[in-house]
């Protein structure tokens, strides 16, 4: 028989399987974990820390919005509402969670000025200025490649259309 641990940290059983998927029941939510098999027990697997930190500071920058704020910000300080109209397609209210997340990893600083109306400005700070150079050689890569990464897509499409009426 399996069940899990009183601590909540790993199943105790000797199941008849090698691995398996662990359903966690919280709050009446479900946590699905895969698991690794042990002689004596399934221990789910943790990523390593510094993997888990790398991914959480990429999925703050590389966002669909934060790639183009972090891009406009590199020509020079704009106020929000030239970043909403430099970038097409941006709501206000997803330009402004972008902004406070760059904000809150130090790529971008947010300057007050105490006038009537209020006037904000947002520019790299020196940390989002070193994305500057790597952010370049992505839009150089992509430009460069943009036709061949189309051409990919449609054929794709393509495939799957003929698959799929099969």
């Amino acid at each position: 028989m399996l069940t899990w641990s009183g601590d909540g940290s790993h199943f105790v059983g000797a199941p008849s399987f090698r691995f398996g998927i662990g359903i966690l029941w919280q709050d009446s939510t479900v946590q699905v974990r895969t698991l690794k098999w042990s002689t004596t027990q399934m221990v789910p697997k943790t990523p390593r820390r510094q993997v888990v930190d790398v991914q959480d500071i990429l999925t703050s920058i590389c966002t669909k919005w934060g790639l183009l704020i972090l891009y406009e910000l590199a020509k020079g300080r704009r106020r929000h509402g030239e970043l909403r109209r430099t970038i097409g397609g941006v709501s206000q209210k997803m330009l402004t969670q972008t902004l406070r997340t760059l904000e809150r990893d130090r790529l971008v600083r947010r300057t007050i000025y105490p006038v009537v109306p209020p006037r904000v400005d947002y520019a790299l700070t020196p940390l989002g200025e070193t994305l500057i150079q790597p952010l370049s050689a992505l839009y150089r890569w992509m430009e460069r490649h943009l036709k061949k990464i189309q051409q990919a897509r449609r054929e794709s499409q393509k495939t799957r259309r003929v698959i799929e009426q099969d």
